[in-house]
């Protein structure tokens, strides 16, 4: 089976194909999260903090097909921006 993830915002009461979106890895999944962050907020210089603000009114769950939702950890979804945000040296 092939897991799969699916990204909504805390604020939809029910989920349908116009208030999320799937992505077939985690990664995609959150770095989606941060384009988002950027698009709704350009003018603002995110740091790690603000972002991840911004994230725990998103929801990623991950399932496979046939199976329940399960909710995916903050911790999770912290590591995996707190290694996007490193900068890389050149």
């Amino acid at each position: 089976m092939t897991t799969m993830y699916l990204v909504t915002s805390v604020f939809q009461r029910k989920l349908h194909v116009g208030n999320c979106r799937v992505f077939m890895d985690f990664e995609t999944a959150v770095n989606y999260c941060y384009t988002l962050a950027r698009k709704l907020f350009p003018e603002n210089i995110f740091t790690g903090k603000e972002i991840l603000r911004f994230v725990q009114y998103m929801r990623i769950y991950e399932f496979e097909p046939g199976e329940p939702l399960k909710l995916i950890k903050k911790e999770r979804i912290e590591a995996l921006f707190s290694s996007i945000l490193t900068p890389v040296s050149s």
